[in-house]
């Protein structure tokens, strides 16, 4: 497809979310040996506001696939606008998802796919999200706090949270997820306020944090705590944890995963796994083997391709200040 047809997508100017790293994590996630085929198939799981998407269907043969989930309908919706064309043509690459990431696997083995030649995670909340929402994610506006980026998820919101856990829950989570120092006051105030009223909006729990927090700079604190409460409320980490086993077996020989987080519990993670994986398990000599020569350690062997993570120059900090915590990883499957 010509480049000309994402025109629409560049007079957007990533409206939506500015993408972070974006040439830095392009030039990770396609692996030369690949330049050939012509039937390459990637994921983008945390489609946002296209910016990854545009890039992956530019570098695409007619051949390729690109499958984009992402758990925010309106994420979706924007992109049936932006990818409009690609996606009534006859053959259309990219396939939208209104899930998880963690069901990738499932959903492309439905297009009898079996291995894929690429994974990008675009991690954290979008700027849109931040800056129009009304499901209480931002600080900033005041609506009913929900923080569930599925509403129809039948599972606690942020208010069910506030008004229900108790003072050394809260308080676990605020430390945990949000690294706040102050976590136990906040908490304490939480629970007390509550008693005479329940918190049903952000510009109420907003008044409780700022209530016992006496330094001039609250802003920080702000984002901390309703940060955590988001993570919980959406299981951020155990999800990522979870969908990053369950898809990098679907990943081909030579296939890589480029991982772009903006929390320091999200990067570990990342971290972790692949260095997990990054050894061939170890193998018992004495052990008799098994019949069934397939029933094997099914987790690939990976080897990184990023010995630190990279994070943003200044000039992109300069021009999207949120990019500023922003750590990316790569691995490759030997």
């Amino acid at each position: 497809m010509k480049k000309k047809k994402f025109e629409k997508i560049e007079r957007a100017k990533y409206d939506y979310h500015l993408p972070v790293l974006l040439n830095e994590s392009i030039k990770y996630l396609f692996n030369e040996k690949f330049i050939d085929d012509a039937n390459q198939v990637y994921i983008d799981g945390t489609l946002g506001g296209g910016g990854h998407a545009a890039i992956i269907l530019q570098k695409l043969n007619f051949g390729g696939k690109l499958f984009a989930f992402d758990k925010d309908k309106s994420a979706l919706e924007r992109a049936s606008t932006l990818f409009e064309e690609e996606i009534k043509s006859p053959s259309p690459r990219l396939h939208l998802c209104n899930t998880s990431f963690s069901c990738a696997k499932e959903i492309i083995k439905e297009h009898n796919i079996n291995n894929i030649n690429g994974i990008i995670l675009d991690l954290g909340v979008s700027s849109k999200q931040l800056d129009s929402d009304q499901r209480g994610i931002s600080y900033r506006i005041n609506c009913p706090i929900d923080m569930r980026f599925d509403s129809n998820e039948n599972k606690p919101n942020a208010k069910d949270i506030l008004n229900t856990y108790s003072v050394d829950k809260l308080s676990d989570i605020f430390f945990k997820y949000g690294e706040e120092p102050k976590s136990h006051i906040i908490a304490k105030e939480i629970v007390k306020s509550r008693n005479i009223k329940q918190i049903e909006t952000t510009f109420e729990l907003r008044t409780i944090i700022e209530q016992c927090v006496y330094n001039s700079n609250k802003l920080p604190i702000l984002s901390r705590i309703f940060q955590a409460i988001r993570i919980e409320v959406n299981n951020e980490l155990s999800e990522l944890n979870d969908a990053l086993i369950n898809i990098i077996p679907i990943l081909k020989q030579g296939g890589r995963i480029v991982v772009i987080s903006y929390h320091s519990l999200e990067d570990k993670i990342v971290k972790d796994i692949f260095k997990k994986y990054s050894f061939a398990p170890k193998v018992n000599k004495y052990k008799i083997k098994e019949l069934d020569n397939s029933s094997t350690n099914t987790m690939p062997n990976l080897k990184p391709i990023t010995t630190r993570p990279y994070t943003p120059q200044k000039e992109e900090t300069i021009a999207n200040p949120r990019a500023r915590s922003a750590k990316m990883r790569a691995a490759e499957r030997k």
